[in-house]
């Protein structure tokens, strides 16, 4: 798994949307891409620093 990194700022909640691409890698030659993908909710909560 790779990811890029990301950041959403600011004092508000904040909804975001994430595409995994997987199967579909295989075809222009990226070795070890997932052969399946599924779906998943997740709440992410960030209790200050």
């Amino acid at each position: 798994m790779m990811i890029g990194g990301f950041t959403v700022g600011g004092a508000q909640l904040a909804k975001v949307i994430l595409c995994g691409i997987g199967p579909s890698l295989t075809s222009v030659g990226v070795a070890g891409a997932a052969n399946s993908t599924g779906v998943a909710l997740l709440e992410l909560y960030d209790f200050g620093q």
